[in-house]
């Protein structure tokens, strides 16, 4: 059986026309449908802003599998396209599982934008994965660490493989995908990020994707969080410094004051 699911993603391309900004927001349906032998993957993209989006594709991962649309021209504000995929599937473990969704597209500057998302489906036989992933939101410059929390909620070990989703305006530090976890073990993991393109005050999804294979079984679930861009301006960067340095030049000021009298 087929599952949707419906993303309405926060991130806009800000347009200036005048004193009015205009907006792409691009508004995701993901359809996966197991077959015998592939998973039929539908992506739908609505823009739901008020200007144009341009060069529109979608990239699908799914384990060790990529897949990439082909690029349509442009979408309009209030219009859809959907790019369909099929996935090679055969000899997987029954269970839960994620597929990785991309939307990659520009302004009409070129400047290019991304919005993640994911889409689970259940392969022959439902399973509940026994992790849990605690992400919190992060606002970020040009660099920052982003906290996670692994716990083991079963009364054996497990050894999990976890994939941090990221836009492509984000890079996240190489870091270890793979961990084991002791019975309820709770662990942290901290990644850096780095800004490459993100702009000011643009808002990203992004994901944690949890996935392990236990006595013939496959369990899949992930975490999401936000992630603010901010850029600082001169003050905010170095308000403190020039605040250190007026209260200084005062008291300089006030001590001489007081020396001549």
């Amino acid at each position: 059986m087929g599952k949707k699911l419906l993303v309405v993603l926060t991130l806009s391309a800000a347009l200036w026309k005048g004193a009015q900004a205009s907006v792409i927001t691009p508004e995701v349906t993901a359809m996966v449908t197991p077959t015998t032998y592939t998973l039929q993957v539908s992506v739908s993209i609505t823009n739901k802003g008020d200007e144009a989006a341009y060069n529109v594709n979608s990239i699908i991962r799914i384990e060790s599998i990529e897949l990439s649309s082909k690029t349509l021209d442009n979408l309009p504000a209030e219009k859809n396209t959907t790019f369909h995929f099929s996935v090679p599937w055969k000899g997987k473990n029954p269970g839960k599982y994620f597929v990785e969704i991309l939307v990659n597209y520009t302004d009409k500057s070129q400047y290019p934008f991304s919005a993640p998302s994911v889409a689970p489906f259940v392969w022959k036989e439902a399973s509940t994965p026994q992790v849990f992933c605690n992400m919190k939101n992060v606002s970020i410059e040009k660099s920052s660490r982003l906290p996670l929390t692994f716990q083991n909620l079963s009364d054996h070990p497990l050894h999990l493989h976890f994939d941090l989703f990221l836009p492509r305006e984000l890079h996240a530090a190489s870091y270890e995908r793979e961990l084991s976890l002791s019975p309820y073990e709770t662990r942290e993991a901290r990644i850096e990020l780095l800004n490459q393109m993100g702009t000011d005050k643009s808002v990203y999804p992004i994901y944690t994707v949890i996935d392990y294979d236990e006595n013939g079984h496959h369990f899949g679930t992930f975490s999401s969080s936000n992630l603010l861009i901010v850029h600082k301006t001169f003050f905010q960067r170095y308000g403190w410094a020039i605040a250190v340095l007026t209260l200084a030049l005062t008291a300089v000021a006030v001590f001489q004051g007081t020396r001549t009298k």
